[in-house]
């Protein structure tokens, strides 16, 4: 059986409780919020926008370089599992203006 068939049929508990924190491959949890949101938003648009580079945009936001490298990956990755599937131009990847969070 498989792990994920276990933790549906109850004998495993499940990794990441449904409404909080994200799993780690260590098993850790780390509390989920917006200011995460924020400033994984800002590390990404200080690097693809502005040009810095993933060290200096991680440690303006109190991150280290590995941290804003992973961000990075975990972005590009989900992006090419889910591709834009919008058909309004100003909903489709880069119809928002930059920094549109922080309106």
């Amino acid at each position: 059986m498989s792990r994920q068939a276990a933790t549906e049929r109850g004998q495993l508990p499940s990794p990441v409780p449904p409404d909080r924190g994200r799993a780690f491959p260590t098993g850790s949890m780390i509390e989920h919020s917006r200011e995460h949101d924020l400033r994984d938003l800002t590390i990404l648009h200080m690097v693809e926008n502005e040009g810095r580079t993933l060290n200096e945009a991680g440690r303006l936001n109190g991150v280290s370089r590995s941290t804003a490298s992973g961000l990075r990956r975990r972005v590009r990755l989900a992006c090419g599992k889910h591709p834009c599937a919008c058909e309004k131009p100003e909903n489709m990847d880069g119809g928002m203006p930059p920094l549109w969070w922080d309106v």
